[in-house]
């Protein structure tokens, strides 16, 4: 990742991860689960996560679509996503004035995403701001605000038995909302590893439906608050290989969904791992990484539910491309009446 971590740090955030998984993991023994948002999540958290913008240093471009439960038929879920983040005055360790013990930048991001299930759709544009303090060997604390435009979309295709035109519980219009909200994040990275807690639909329902309703007259789908806790480990464990243990916890109290994921990487060039939703699918992924820049990744996951009965598993394909804006030195030019 960016900045050093004294052991001592690392000793104090490991016990914040490891409370917080399990946690989770106790929860999700006895609620009902919700679907997983992605398995690929370590390599880009700005679409749950505004405190990520800007944390790599670098401009980032990232692409991600995700079917789900492949086989099930008309209405399964699909899901798609865009982001975009760019860092303002970021400082790496060796770029912090001498003497300063504290420093700031900035972060800027933005995310697009649509999310299809059944007869309806969400789609949504999230403008990001973060502010970072560079705190030396200790790494790096982001906190970040997000601002949510979403419009949802229903368009039924009815099927009945009998016919069912004049039946008053059977919209018949199509239904067209515009909403806004608000999301909150904090992002720690170091060297060796992130951690992350946000929120999501954060204005509420009361407020939320009261500013719709002021834009299109009608109230949007009462989508309660999310909660988000993540958090990786960079291990390096041979010569040129890595282990990268990491997990993605959310709820909204009602129900819980835990992430666990392992990845092997190797030389920066390509990566394999294995995961596990809890209660719900076990994964793998793999993907390489070219011209050292271009990520690309794929990753399957099998249910182990009762959907298994309806869907032979779900795929999941992501691209992403990172760049800096450092101006590259132009290499000095020698004539040689040698070669003349």
């Amino acid at each position: 990742m960016l900045l050093s971590v004294d052991v001592c740090g690392v000793r104090w955030w490991t016990k914040v991860v490891a409370i917080s998984m399990l946690l989770l993991a106790v929860s999700a023994s006895v609620q009902a689960q919700s679907d997983a948002r992605m398995r690929q999540y370590m390599f880009n958290q700005l679409d749950f996560n505004p405190g990520y913008a800007g944390s790599q240093g670098l401009i980032n471009v990232y692409a991600l679509a995700r079917q789900q439960w492949v086989g099930f038929g008309e209405g399964a879920p699909q899901t798609f996503f865009v982001n975009f983040d760019v860092p303002i005055g970021f400082r790496k360790l060796s770029q912090m004035s001498p003497g300063r013990k504290v420093q700031y930048s900035h972060g800027l991001g933005l995310h697009l995403m649509r999310d299809a299930i059944g007869f309806g759709a969400t789609n949504g544009v999230e403008f990001s701001y973060s502010g970072r303090f560079h705190l030396r060997a200790l790494g790096s604390l982001a906190f970040g605000l997000g601002l949510r435009a979403l419009n949802d979309q229903f368009n039924a295709k009815w099927q009945t038995a009998i016919a069912a035109e004049n039946d008053p519980a059977i919209p018949k219009d199509k239904a067209n909302g515009i909403a806004f909200d608000l999301s909150f994040g904090m992002y720690y990275t170091a060297r060796s590893m992130y951690f992350g807690v946000s929120g999501q639909n954060l204005l509420g329902a009361d407020l939320r439906n009261q500013l719709s309703r002021n834009v299109t007259k009608i109230g949007r789908v009462n989508y309660a608050r999310q909660y988000y806790v993540v958090g990786g480990y960079d291990m390096p464990v041979a010569s040129r290989w890595n282990l990268e243990p990491s997990f993605l916890a959310r709820t909204d109290w009602q129900q819980y969904l835990l992430s666990v994921n392992l990845n092997a990487r190797y030389n920066n060039l390509f990566w394999f791992g294995v995961g596990y939703n809890v209660m719900e699918s076990v994964g793998a992924l793999a993907g390489i990484v070219l011209f050292e820049t271009l990520r690309i990744g794929y990753s399957y996951d099998y249910p182990v539910g009762a959907i298994r009965q309806f869907s032979t598993g779900s795929h999941e394909l992501v691209v992403g491309y990172s760049f800096g804006l450092a101006r590259q030195t132009q290499p000095l030019q020698y004539k040689s009446i040698r070669y003349l």
